[in-house]
């Protein structure tokens, strides 16, 4: 069917009107204007309450306010509409909303050819036709059977119309099941690249005792509770005392409150020069904790450095409006990231100190500043 195309300076009621918006399924407004998408929008609802509404809308939350009042026009025009299908009236979109997952799916895939749905990214990825003993991964559907199979990967045994093994579009379960050994079109998540490794936790609320002491000093109180317990095991052993008094004898020999063993046994003497060289070591480790907190909490609202080891991560390189809603993207889909802006004031640092993502402030131009974001151990670079 041929594409009817009008020219008007202004999309008025005559226009919209002349362009059947009455009996429109859809209406798609992306002028660069703001203030003429919302006229247009009001217009449209106006004349077709049924009409589905995407707006173009550079400013956010006029675009929430605006969205909120046409659904709401359009439930009074309609009273009893379905809830679901109310919510789907209206969707106003920004530029960094609709360019968003395009570019985190391809700094993630390489390929911007992408479905967003339900707050997750999808792509069709072709599957080969496995060997003997393999299993393909079916993905979250199975979108399409190809006519290649194990003996004929080339596909020549079926053609898109004739042949036993002709290509099969949207096939249900039994078909999938009893098409062993044919290639496949499957849906897929886009995810991290290594599902295996853990997650690296780079925000959230609250400060876990990983990110207050460092690994050091976790590892030096961890070998000090462990010599209290062989010191408190030792007594045990070499005297007769209870278990609950003979910890009560080392902890105050570690803390150097308890009387010498004068006349007592030469094993409790010598476990309780131990305990006192161990407790020598109490006084610099709670030294060590009280200086490491206190400086973790006062550079708590100040960003975050990239930690050593990082690999794997997207470096981001400017946090704008787009920048901004990419960090957003990819912070969602649990990718590490490192961001790199050259305003310490710009739009998106709040966010990024929120999130405790990794930044680096800095002229990208200028050296050592990519090498501070270990772009050499990044999977990619997205320039925004």
């Amino acid at each position: 069917e041929a594409v009817r195309i009008m020219e008007a300076p202004e999309p008025s009621d005559d226009v919209l009107e002349e362009a059947g918006i009455d009996r429109a399924a859809a209406l798609a407004l992306v002028y660069d204007d703001d203030e003429r998408n919302i006229r247009a929008a009001l217009t449209a609802r106006r004349l077709n309450p049924r009409l589905r509404l995407v707006i173009r809308l550079y400013n956010r939350k006029l675009g929430q306010h605006l969205e909120e009042l046409l659904d709401q026009a359009a439930a009074v025009a309609m009273p009893g509409i379905d809830p679901g299908l109310l919510d789907a009236s209206t969707t106003v979109l920004s530029d960094a909303d609709t360019a968003a997952p395009a570019l985190a799916a391809t700094a993630l895939t390489g390929s911007s050819k992408i479905i967003q749905a339900e707050g997750l990214l999808l792509r069709a990825a072709e599957r080969p036709p496995p060997r003997p003993g393999e299993h393909a991964d079916p993905g979250l559907c199975t979108l399409a059977l190809l006519s290649s199979t194990t003996n004929d990967p080339a596909g020549a045994e079926g053609s898109d119309s004739s042949g036993d093994e002709a290509p099969q579009l949207l096939p249900d379960e039994r078909a999938v099941a009893d098409a062993t050994g044919r290639g496949t079109v499957v849906l897929e998540a886009i995810s991290r690249a290594d599902p295996a490794r853990p997650a690296t936790r780079m925000g959230g609320r609250g400060a876990p005792l990983a990110q207050i002491f460092s690994r050091r000093l976790r590892w030096s109180a961890l070998g000090f509770a462990l010599a209290a317990v062989a010191l408190v095991i030792a007594s045990l052993l070499t005297t007769e005392d209870t278990a609950l008094h003979s910890a009560y004898l080392t902890v105050l020999d570690l803390l150097g409150m308890n009387d010498p063993a004068e006349g007592a046994s030469p094993a409790r003497q010598i476990i309780q020069i131990l305990s006192g060289i161990a407790g020598l070591l109490l006084l610099p480790l709670l030294i060590a904790a009280v200086l490491e907190a206190f400086g973790t909490l006062r550079t708590a609202s100040s960003l975050r450095r990239p930690p050593r080891g990082l690999g794997g991560h997207v470096v981001l390189l400017g946090l704008g409006k787009i920048g901004t809603r990419v960090l957003v993207r990819l912070r969602e889909l649990d990718i590490p990231v490192v961001v790199v802006e050259e305003d310490p004031e710009a739009r998106g640092i709040p966010l990024a100190r929120s999130l405790h993502v990794p930044t680096v402030i800095g002229d990208v131009t200028q050296e050592g500043v990519l090498e501070a974001a270990k772009i050499y151990r990044a999977r990619a670079l997205l320039a925004l």
